[in-house]
C-alpha cells in the first residue's frame, strides 16, 4: 500500500517537473497594445540567432492584448520584433539579431504604450 502511494507521488512530482521544464523551454509571454496603431509581432524561436524567418507573425489591433509563445529550443527565451506600418518599434539596446529585436523570457509582459514606446516587465 505504501509503495503505491510512493509511486503515485513520484509520478506526480516527475510530471510537474517536466511541465515546468517545458514551460521554461517554450516561453509564453503577453503583449498589450495600448497604442492607437495596429502592430505586427514577428516571433523568432530561441535557436534562430539571425532572426532570418519568423516562426510566426501575429497582429494586434489598437487596444488589444494577446498571450503568445515560441519554441525556446533549450534557450528559455525567444526574440520578437514589433512593427507598425513596416517601422520597427520597441528596439532593444542589445541589438539582438542585428535588428533591434527584443528578447523575451517566460512570463514576460510587453506593453506598447500610446507613444509607441515599449515596457518589458
Amino acid at each position: 500500500m505504501l509503495f503505491r502511494h510512493f509511486t503515485a507521488l513520484l509520478f506526480a512530482s516527475t510530471a510537474s517537473a517536466l511541465f515546468a521544464i517545458d514551460a521554461a523551454a517554450n516561453p509564453q509571454f503577453s503583449v498589450e497594445n495600448q497604442s492607437d496603431k495596429r502592430v505586427k509581432i514577428h516571433i523568432y524561436n530561441g535557436d534562430d540567432p539571425l532572426c532570418a524567418e519568423p516562426s510566426k507573425t501575429r497582429t494586434l489591433e489598437a487596444g488589444e492584448s494577446k498571450d503568445l509563445h515560441c519554441n525556446g529550443h533549450g534557450k528559455g527565451r525567444c526574440k520578437i520584433e514589433v512593427l507598425s506600418k513596416g517601422k520597427l518599434l520597441c528596439e532593444d539596446d542589445l541589438n539582438t539579431c542585428n535588428s533591434g529585436a527584443m528578447r523575451v523570457k517566460n512570463d514576460s509582459y510587453l506593453i506598447i504604450t500610446r507613444d509607441s514606446d515599449c515596457e518589458l516587465e
